[in-house]
């Protein structure tokens, strides 16, 4: 496929829009076509390996190839250059809400912005957690905004894999917890969608009626690592506790 052919050298670099602590991301373009525009994030391999953060890169690149949705990013193409690791992304050039709040008048954001913003960022926790992805480093600097004024989380190094089966329960029912993360049957299974439809590029994926509970947490995943960023981060995190999928919603 084309994606796979695609090399450094099928790029130009147009200037550097962004730096991380593994990586730096600049704004680019297929070297023949001038009318799109993409993030490409550039890691440093060997520099990783000395500040033994290589599996970081290495779990970004493989939560990127998991995602299919509107709120979360889109993978064009990954490849190795000498001894630097690169993914190309989609370009969002609406800056990140840290920015743009300080743009706002009295750099706060109206009332009706922020329940946009906060609802479509709480249905891309939703599906990443639906994937068994805790995401643990949710701040404004992280939520990308796009040309059409959409949200896009960034930056997916500091996250956790686990499993999380999707189940659906009866709505008038409270099941055992521990019972969430693994269903009885095969048959509680039902395909979801928490967005619209239209929204997917799978067409397999049905709502559920009003009766039926959607549950898709990885209630089972823990962690003592200290991650994230020191302003967001739950108090057990914050303590060196162990933690799971309820940092993301604190944050």
């Amino acid at each position: 496929s084309r994606k796979a052919c695609l090399n450094f050298r099928d790029f130009k670099l147009v200037r550097q829009i962004g730096s991380g602590d593994i990586g730096k991301v600049y704004l680019c373009r297929l070297r023949n076509d001038e009318s799109c525009f993409y993030a490409m994030k550039v890691v440093d391999r060997e520099v990783l390996a000395l500040k033994k953060k290589i599996q970081r890169a290495e779990m970004e690149k493989k939560i990127l190839k998991m995602l299919d949705h509107p709120f979360l990013p889109t993978l064009y193409a990954e490849f190795e250059a000498l001894h630097f690791s690169c993914v190309v992304m989609e370009f969002c050039s609406g800056g990140d809400l840290h920015s743009l709040r300080h743009k706002q008048p009295h750099k706060r954001f109206p009332l009706s912005s922020a329940r946009f913003y906060v609802a479509e960022v709480l249905v891309a926790l939703e599906y990443l957690h639906m994937l068994g992805i805790i995401y643990r480093d949710l701040k404004p600097e992280n939520v990308l905004v796009r040309s059409d004024g959409h949200i896009m989380l960034s930056d997916f190094d500091l996250s956790l894999c686990s499993d999380a089966i999707p189940a659906v329960e009866s709505a008038d029912s409270s099941p055992d917890p521990s019972s969430l993360a693994v269903p009885q049957s095969p048959r509680t299974l039902t395909p979801f969608s928490c967005i619209s439809n239209r929204l997917f590029r799978s067409k397999k994926i049905q709502t559920l009626s009003t009766n039926r509970l959607f549950v898709a947490e990885p209630v089972n995943a823990r962690s003592c690592s200290f991650v994230g960023t020191h302003e967001y981060v739950s108090p057990e995190v914050a303590t060196g506790r162990s933690h799971g999928n309820a940092v993301d919603w604190w944050a």
